[in-house]
C-alpha cells in the first residue's frame, strides 16, 4: 500500500525542528507517530466504506437490474436471445457443458462419454 498525503504527516514533534541553510525544515524521521498514520488510513478508508454501506439498500435493486439489462444487451448483439433475465446469473456459474457432436443443446438429459481435463495427463473414457 502506498499512501500519498498532501501535506505530509506533521505529527506532534517532540524534537525541535531544524532548518537548513535555505530555511527549509529538516526532518530526522522521529516526527511521525504510528497514531498519526493510523488516523490518516482510517480517514482514507472511512469515507468510501460509509458511502458504500449507506447507498446499498436503496440502489442495490436498480444496480442489479442495470447489470442484467446490460448483459442482455451484449448477448443480443451476438444473437443470443434471453427470455428470462435471471438466467444470465445462473449461466455465469456453469462449470460443465455437455453437448452433442454438432454443438446443440437439444436434449433434457445427456450422458458423458468422454472427459478431457486441462491437465495433459488426464484423459478419461466413460463407459
Amino acid at each position: 500500500m502506498i499512501l500519498a498525503c498532501d501535506p505530509p504527516f506533521k505529527g506532534n514533534s517532540r524534537q525541535h525542528k531544524l532548518h537548513d541553510d535555505k530555511g527549509k525544515i529538516v526532518s530526522f524521521g522521529g516526527e511521525t507517530r504510528i497514531g498519526d498514520v493510523l488516523a490518516v488510513i482510517v480517514g482514507i478508508l472511512a469515507t468510501p466504506t460509509m458511502t458504500a454501506l449507506t447507498s446499498i439498500p436503496e440502489d442495490l435493486v436498480s444496480a442489479v437490474r442495470t447489470c442484467l439489462a446490460y448483459s442482455m444487451k451484449r448477448l443480443t448483439k451476438i444473437q443470443i436471445l434471453v427470455r428470462e433475465p435471471l438466467i444470465c446469473h445462473k449461466v455465469a456459474s456453469v462449470t460443465t457443458v455437455c453437448m452433442n457432436k454438432t454443438g446443440t443443446l437439444t436434449m433434457a438429459s445427456m450422458e458423458v462419454l468422454l472427459f478431457i481435463s486441462q491437465c495433459p495427463y488426464m484423459f478419461f473414457m466413460v463407459n
